[in-house]
């Protein structure tokens, strides 16, 4: 018999899934990386960051609120530490989430959740050699989510995912390539990418203007040499972030549902802006490629199915 797995249940199974990698990235990293992070976020807060980190606004402006609560109780850096962790986990449990509602599109309940659970098996790997990035852990869910909007052709709402996202990381413009990628060919779906790159891109030019100009610490040549210093790190981290499931995705290719394989196209562009302008190892920064890698391998260990109907969607299955 088909079983759906009851909403309750899910949110039990991806708490439990996440729990101790989100307490482990709030506590664990040491003194010195718990001091980096309060500095980040206060230059932030007070616009005295470099860039790029002083534009990525959403989080310390969300979490500030917490944090002066819980001041009131105890000391500034146990109400930081503590309501960053409450970040990290609900940051996590959601994007395990909209990761499992995007994949049930193509897959039955428990064929998702394999791909969600390898996923929370394997996210330790991205809480590691960095001091303090927690926009990377809800960039996935953002890209599951405007994917679902996608299919659901749910555009005013997609266009508010594209100015949060923006507000986050610099990656946000990516969800109008995923736009691109996957809309119906048409004056229509060119009209509206257009409307949703000018929301990114006020976006990307109003929060400098509010945060004024910062110096860049993370110049090309110096991203060049890191990289160059440890490569085979870089190679390690990679290879376990997922897996066989870099294979599965290549022979599923094929199987995987016509949408799916429109969105996988952005995945040599994003991969390509990490090369120039990301560290290698630090393999957080290709977490928004779960959504766009996981139908793919979910193909070929499963048959996926017809993509179920949504009122207005324009797609059809594969």
């Amino acid at each position: 018999m088909s079983r759906t797995i009851g909403p309750w249940a899910l949110a039990a199974v991806l708490c439990a899934a996440a729990a101790v990698t989100s307490l482990d990235y709030s506590f664990h990293p040491g003194e010195s990386t718990l001091l980096a992070r309060r500095g980040f976020h206060d230059g932030i807060i007070n616009a005295t960051a470099n860039a790029p980190e002083r534009y990525r606004v959403l989080i310390p402006v969300m979490v500030e609120g917490p944090i002066r609560l819980f001041a009131r109780v105890m000391p500034y850096e146990q109400a930081f530490d503590r309501a960053y962790a409450i970040f990290y986990f609900l940051a996590m449990v959601s994007m395990l989430w909209a990761l499992h509602t995007y994949l049930t599109e193509w897959f039955t309940d428990d064929q998702a959740l394999v791909g969600v659970l390898l996923v929370a098996c394997t996210i330790r790997i991205t809480i590691r050699q960095h001091d303090w990035a927690p926009g990377s852990y809800l960039e996935p869910g953002f890209f599951s989510i405007a994917l679902l909007l996608i299919l659901r052709d749910r555009r005013w709402w997609f266009a508010l995912l594209v100015a949060v996202a923006s507000l986050s990381r610099e990656t946000g413009v990516f969800l109008v390539l995923l736009y691109v990628a996957t809309a119906p060919i048409g004056w229509r779906s060119l009209r509206t990418a257009i409307a949703y790159l000018a929301v990114s891109g006020a976006v990307f030019v109003g929060v400098r203007l509010v945060q004024g100009d910062a110096e860049r610490y993370w110049t090309l040549g110096r991203v060049l040499a890191t990289n160059l210093s440890q490569p085979w790190l870089a190679a390690f981290n990679v290879t376990v972030l997922l897996g066989a499931i870099w294979l599965f995705a290549v022979l599923g290719f094929a199987r995987a549902p016509l949408f799916a394989r429109r969105a996988a196209a952005v995945i040599p562009i994003y991969a390509g802006a990490i090369v120039v302008w990301g560290i290698w190892w630090e393999v957080r920064l290709l977490m928004p490629l779960y959504p766009l890698v996981l139908p793919l391998a979910l193909s070929y260990l499963f048959s996926p199915l017809a993509m179920a109907p949504h009122k207005g969607a324009p797609y059809a299955p594969a």
